[in-house]
C-alpha cells in the first residue's frame, strides 16, 4: 500500500452543520464549531514589514488564526521559490470584526461565516466519498488539508 493510500487524519473545513447520520456511515468523524473569521488583505514589501504589521494585529488583542502569501503573476520567484519585491498577504483572525476597527486598520477585508471543523481518520477514496456527501448535502466545502499520518508498522 503506497503512502496516498494509507489512512490519515483530514481536517475538513464545512460551511453548514452535517446531519448526525453522517458520523454513522463515516465512522471515525468528530466536529466542532469553528468561529467566524475576518480575513484581511493587505501587499507589503518585504518581510520585516509582515512582521510589524502581525505583530501590530497581535497587540490590538486579535486571535491570528491563519497567515497566507499570495505570490503576485508574472514575477520571477529565486530558488527558494520567494519573490523579491511586494507581496500580497491573506490574515485571517478570529471573530468578526467591527466597521470602526476595520476602518482603522485599513485593511481590505471579509468576513467568513462560522463553519464546522470536521476531523476524519481514512483513506483518501474515503475521504472523497464524504465530501460527495457533504457536497450532495449542500454544505459548501471550505477547505480540505491532511494533518497527519496515521503509520502502520508493517514488514
Amino acid at each position: 500500500m503506497s503512502w496516498d493510500e494509507q489512512p490519515a487524519t483530514y481536517e475538513i473545513r464545512l460551511q453548514g452543520r452535517p446531519p448526525g447520520w453522517l458520523r454513522d456511515r463515516f465512522g471515525m468523524l468528530r466536529t466542532s464549531p469553528a468561529p467566524a473569521q475576518t480575513v484581511l488583505f493587505r501587499r507589503v514589501d518585504s518581510p520585516r514589514d509582515l512582521d510589524v504589521l502581525l505583530s501590530r494585529l497581535t497587540s490590538l488583542g486579535l486571535t491570528l488564526a491563519e497567515v497566507h502569501e499570495h505570490q503576485p503573476s508574472g514575477v520571477p520567484a529565486d530558488a527558494s521559490g520567494r519573490t523579491n519585491g511586494p507581496c500580497s498577504y491573506e490574515v485571517r483572525v478570529d471573530g468578526r470584526l467591527g466597521e470602526s476597527f476595520l476602518t482603522f486598520l485599513s485593511w481590505r477585508h471579509c468576513v467568513v461565516p462560522e463553519q464546522t471543523s470536521v476531523l476524519v481518520e481514512a483513506r483518501p477514496e474515503d475521504v472523497l466519498q464524504l465530501l460527495a456527501t457533504c457536497s450532495e448535502l449542500g454544505l459548501g466545502i471550505e477547505r480540505v488539508r491532511r494533518v497527519s499520518s496515521t503509520s502502520s508498522a508493517t514488514g
